[in-house]
């Protein structure tokens, strides 16, 4: 049986569509794949980064602060702060060098960015909006009551923490999130036990002969200065006006009730009519202690390091402030330096680290194809400004992904969801399993037209 010319025609035309068909399903898949490829975490593919790396960081030591059942560990992580991998770096630290096992919480507007560990109590973020100089923008726009300014408002949760803890809870050791464990802390918690205890009191006290040690804190300076002096130097009315250090110490509910109140009052108090959106509440504090509301007690300095970088475990002290105001900002440390510190503060491997470059994912390689492409300028994983890992995506590849596998950077949950990366590579595979199927339909139905035309010849 001879076909007729428009039957060639028809076979002809299905030759090169099992071309076209292959083709298109080889893209579809392949635009599926650099969807997912450009992904880290759970559900994306391996990024393929530093798996001579794991085992390398120094083991931290496990020691035994006990699990106390009336006491706890409390972070403040709103805004920006939680966002920073510093946060994730205390409490890690917190649980493998301080040896604390027992309850950590965290009051925080970003729940994703609280380590597995602890305890979330979410606080409604601030409705602030401000300007540069700190200024609302708007008049019409909406003001916490605790203050006129973001970083205040996250700051007076300090002063209210029993208010958001359950009744059982009758110590507390307050961190901020730069304040990282070097060492076991049970020593220092065993300053608790000066809370309550009668002192004698300050010349010009109102309660007459002694006083209630209601706070255990350092002393933000290191000048000692006598009450008793009627003419006071400028150093030392310094150290009076900002005479402890804010970020760390305890408390104990009842005893501290009363401090924390007159604490919180001069902060407000202070954030009233300033322009600017920092409040320190050291400042805040030293009134308080100036009108004897508060009456703390002093830490051992050996027990805190402030704003200096260890060089050997042997300088490793309790606590590290890594003070983002200070340390952070000093551009004369050199980055050795700090390689060094992470190594011994955080256990990351120091030659490892500072030799990280960022890979190549498929879709950066098919760029370079029709394109010049730049490669990225940092190099090494730089540990005191990384994201934190809990709640940011990090691109396959990258050195912020590769620090994460390697343990550097910690992650101690995954992802519960499914996020918008994955959700398109779905949707690519998807897209392509359709276009495939339908070009096969259309295949199928073309052969048995032409084979109904070849039976009608």
């Amino acid at each position: 049986l001879r076909m007729s010319d428009h039957a060639k025609r028809r076979v002809r035309y299905h030759q090169p569509r099992r071309h076209h068909t292959s083709m298109t399903v080889a893209l579809l898949t392949l635009a599926a794949v650099c969807a997912a490829d450009q992904l880290e975490g759970p559900l994306s593919p391996s990024a393929g980064a530093l798996e001579r790396a794991r085992g390398y960081a120094q083991p931290m030591p496990r020691t035994t602060a006990g699990g106390l059942s009336d006491m706890a560990v409390v972070y403040i992580a709103m805004g920006a702060g939680a966002e920073e991998a510093l946060f994730a770096y205390s409490v890690r630290n917190l649980r493998e060098r301080g040896g604390f096992h027992g309850e950590v919480f965290v009051l925080t507007d970003q729940p994703n960015c609280a380590p597995a560990s602890t305890t979330v109590v979410f606080i409604p973020p601030s409705t602030v909006e401000l300007d540069l100089n700190g200024k609302p923008i708007s008049s019409n726009t909406s003001l916490p009551a605790e203050s006129q300014q973001a970083e205040t408002y996250y700051k007076s949760f300090k002063m209210q923490i029993f208010q958001y803890l359950p009744a059982r809870i009758v110590y507390v050791l307050y961190l901020d999130t730069d304040i990282i464990p070097g060492l076991p802390i049970a020593q220092l918690l065993a300053e608790r036990r000066r809370l309550g205890e009668q002192v004698t009191a300050r010349r010009g006290a109102p309660t007459g002969q002694n006083e209630t040690v209601d706070l255990v804190m350092f002393a933000e300076y290191k000048t000692e200065v006598d009450w008793r002096k009627p003419i006071l130097s400028l150093r030392e009315k310094i150290v009076l006006g900002q005479p402890f250090h804010g970020g760390a110490w305890l408390a104990k509910r009842g005893v501290s009730d009363g401090c924390l109140l007159g604490w919180l009052e001069n902060v407000r108090a202070m954030a009233r009519g300033r322009s600017k959106n920092v409040v320190r509440d050291q400042k805040a504090l030293g009134k308080a202690v100036a009108g004897f509301t508060c009456n703390p007690a002093a830490l051992n300095e050996s027990f805190l390091l402030k704003s200096a970088l260890a060089n050997s475990r042997g300088e490793l002290r309790v606590l590290h402030h890594v003070t983002r105001t200070g340390l952070l900002q000093r551009n004369t440390i050199a980055d050795g330096a700090w390689y060094q510190f992470g190594e011994v503060l955080l256990g990351i491997n120091a030659t490892l680290a500072r030799q990280l470059v960022p890979k190549s994912t498929l879709v950066q390689k098919l760029e370079s194809c029709w394109r010049e492409r730049k490669p990225e300028p940092i190099s090494g994983f730089q540990w005191q400004t990384a994201r934190n890992a809990e709640c940011s995506q990090f691109a396959s590849g990258s050195i912020q992904a590769q620090a994460v596998q390697a343990g550097w950077l910690p992650r101690t949950k995954d992802s519960t969801g499914i996020s918008y990366g994955v959700a398109a590579a779905l949707a690519v595979a998807l897209l392509a399993g359709v276009a495939a199927l339908s070009l096969v339909i259309r295949r199928v139905i073309g052969r048995r037209l032409d084979r109904y035309r070849l039976t009608d010849l």
